[in-house]
C-alpha cells in the first residue's frame, strides 16, 4: 500500500508532457521526407499519439480535474481522416502492384475529382485547417496545454501543424498539379465511395460544431469540457 501510495504522489505530468512533446516532434519530422502514403498515415497516427497524452498530463497534474472528454475528439478526428483516406487510397492503387505512394495521386482531379476533393478535405483536416474535425481537436489540445501552464507545448503543438502541412501540400500538389502516367478514371466501388462520404461528412460536422459535441461528451462522461470556448 505504501508503495502504491509513493507512485501516486509522484508528478508523472512532466514526462507525459516530454513524450507528447517528442511524438509531435518525431512524426513532423520524419513526415517531411516520406513517399509512401501508408507510412503518413501512421506518421499522423504518432502526431495523433502525441495530442492525445496532453490531456493525460493534465489530468495527472495536482489538483487537477481529468479532461478526457477530448480523447474521442482527437480520436474521431484521426480516424475519420484516415479511415476517408485509406478508402480513397485503395481505389487509387488498386491496380498497383508496388506500395502506393504520393505520385500514385498524380492527376487525381482529372480522374475521380470528387474523390481528389475529399481527399483534400482529409488532408485539410490532418493539418489542423478550420472548419475540420482536425482543427477542433488541435484546438482543444492547445488550449488544455495552455489550461495545464505548457505553453511551450501548445506552441510545439501549433508549430508542428504548420511543418506537417509541408508533407500534405505536397500531395496536393500531385492530384491537382501533376499529371498522371495514365488518365483512366479511377472507378470507386460503393461501398468504398461511402466510407469515403461518411468520413467526410463527419468531418465537417465535427469541425463546425464541436462545442456541441464537447458538450454531449462532458454529459456523457460527468467531466467538464472547460478547456474550449466558442
Amino acid at each position: 500500500m505504501a508503495a502504491l501510495e509513493s507512485i501516486s504522489a509522484v508528478n508523472w505530468h512532466p514526462a507525459v508532457f516530454a513524450a507528447a512533446a517528442a511524438a509531435m516532434g518525431a512524426g513532423t519530422l520524419a513526415a517531411l521526407r516520406e513517399q509512401r502514403l501508408h507510412m503518413l498515415l501512421l506518421l499522423g497516427a504518432l502526431i495523433h499519439a502525441g495530442y492525445l497524452l496532453i490531456p493525460v498530463g493534465h489530468a495527472l497534474q495536482p489538483a487537477k480535474a481529468g479532461h478526457f472528454g477530448e480523447w474521442p475528439i482527437v480520436l474521431a478526428a484521426y480516424l475519420l481522416a484516415a479511415g476517408g483516406m485509406v478508402a480513397a487510397i485503395s481505389a487509387a492503387g488498386r491496380d498497383e502492384r508496388t506500395v502506393v505512394t504520393v505520385k500514385s495521386l498524380a492527376g487525381m482531379y482529372h480522374r475521380a475529382p470528387w474523390t481528389a476533393a475529399a481527399l483534400l478535405l482529409f488532408l485539410l483536416s490532418l493539418a489542423g485547417m478550420p472548419l475540420t474535425a482536425g482543427f477542433a481537436a488541435r484546438w482543444l489540445v492547445m488550449m488544455d496545454a495552455a489550461a495545464a501552464g505548457a505553453y511551450w507545448l501548445a506552441a510545439v503543438a501549433a508549430v508542428s501543424g504548420v511543418i506537417a502541412c509541408r508533407s500534405y501540400f505536397g500531395i496536393v500538389t500531385e492530384m491537382y498539379m501533376h499529371a498522371a502516367d495514365e488518365e483512366a478514371p479511377v472507378r470507386i466501388p460503393l461501398f468504398t465511395g461511402l466510407v469515403i462520404w461518411l468520413c467526410a461528412a463527419g468531418t465537417v460536422v465535427l469541425g463546425i460544431i464541436p462545442h456541441r459535441i464537447i458538450g454531449w461528451l462532458s454529459v456523457l462522461f460527468g467531466s467538464r469540457a472547460d478547456t474550449l470556448i466558442f
